[in-house]
């Protein structure tokens, strides 16, 4: 069963980076994902904020592509993505998400926190998901409440990472990083 709760979250991910709906990903389709972060937030291509947010999904993407074998014109399937993540994030390389994961989440924090607060208030949390996928705004408060563990009325860098390695991690069901990007369900 917990493989399945990996997998799920693996495959709702995968259905954001595919943007074309083609049944691969590659290279491309993470900058593109960068890309709509940038645009969203207003960041404009070249500058130090595009670029660290552009530059930490390359690297993520990199890492995926080393677990699956793949070259840089290479097309991942669904199923890659998921066996990929999961011999990279959960396979036991306790480094693999410092290396990957956590300095794309902090580029796309400092992104996202667009007034400089330190904290991701709702508004801002709402715009990234709108970026990245599609889920309502009712839900986007709900997981933005269950993401924000201290009930301050926001998400601060250490919250936003720790969701994070929830998502990519965790195999308990009731872990509040299982619905970073929305419900498992449907």
């Amino acid at each position: 069963m917990a493989a399945d709760i990996l997998d799920s979250k693996f495959q709702k991910l995968f259905s954001f980076v595919d943007a074309n709906g083609n049944g691969v990903i590659g290279r491309g389709d993470f900058l593109e994902l960068a890309g709509r972060l940038n645009e969203r937030f207003g960041a404009s291509p070249g500058s130090a904020r595009a670029n660290s947010v552009t530059a930490s999904f390359e690297r993520c993407w990199e890492g995926i592509e080393a677990a699956v074998g793949a070259g840089d014109a290479s097309k991942v399937t669904a199923k890659q993505y998921s066996d990929g993540l999961r011999q990279v994030f959960a396979g036991g390389d306790d480094g693999a998400f410092d290396r990957l994961m956590a300095p794309m989440s902090d580029a796309v924090f400092d992104l996202c926190d667009t007034n400089g607060d330190g904290v991701i208030s709702f508004s801002e949390f709402h715009a990234v998901q709108s970026a990245v996928g599609n889920i309502s705004e009712a839900e986007c408060a709900e997981v933005f409440r269950a993401l924000d563990l201290d009930q301050s009325n926001g998400i601060s860098r250490d919250e936003a990472r720790a969701g994070v390695r929830d998502y990519f991690t965790n195999e308990d069901p009731a872990s509040p990083g299982n619905r970073y990007f929305g419900s498992l369900l449907g």
